[in-house]
């Protein structure tokens, strides 16, 4: 059984919404056939992510059955299935076994243009540009919900319906802007 009734502070349970790269306690109690508790047994952990790391994967119970450790959750927002093992027992024979922690991007430090947005064709009217609020890890930070101005400092080359900006409101952590592409050139936005 993996402990934990609540997600506060750095404890987990089947808990959505953790941040990427962070550290959690994670306690293990484990029961033997009759429903007591195993005192010194091994306890094996593992996780289907790569980027998920453990204190340390081989522990020993103690006198209440209990072994603790740590795990920090891998930098891409994902789910990671956590497996526990004691002798013949495994997350394949219950779910008891098994906990989903579903991470969710770390605080945004950065907007980017989505790789498709990097370079546009000349003399193109109505051409889409996406805007990407991004955690350190390039994680879409879907919570925030501001608005982004763009701004063409040179009008010939970007221009927005004939304005030199433009202002969006985000949703989902993206921005969708419409340009239109003049002659080649270069332009910064």
């Amino acid at each position: 059984k993996i402990n934990g009734n609540t997600q506060s502070g750095n404890d987990i349970t089947s808990a959505d919404g953790v941040q990427v790269d962070t550290q959690h306690t994670l306690n293990i109690t484990l029961f033997d056939s009759n429903n007591n508790l195993a005192q010194n047994a091994p306890v094996t952990l593992s996780a289907n992510q790569s980027g998920a790391s453990f204190e340390s994967t081989s522990l020993t119970t103690n006198e209440t059955g209990t072994a603790t450790t740590t795990v920090t959750l891998p930098e891409t927002v994902t789910t990671t299935r956590i497996n526990v093992s004691a002798g013949g027992f495994n997350a394949s024979a219950t779910g008891d076994a098994s906990i989903n922690v579903t991470s969710v991007a770390a605080d945004a430090t950065a907007l980017q243009f989505a790789s498709d947005s990097r370079s546009l064709p000349a003399n193109q009217d109505d051409v889409g540009v996406t805007v990407e609020v991004v955690d350190t890890f390039d994680n879409i930070n879907t919570t925030v919900t501001d608005s982004v101005t763009l701004t063409s400092d040179d009008t010939a080359v970007f221009d927005f319906d004939g304005s030199e900006s433009s202002n969006v409101n985000l949703g989902s952590g993206t921005a969708g802007f419409t340009v239109d592409v003049g002659a080649s050139g270069t332009a910064t936005l």
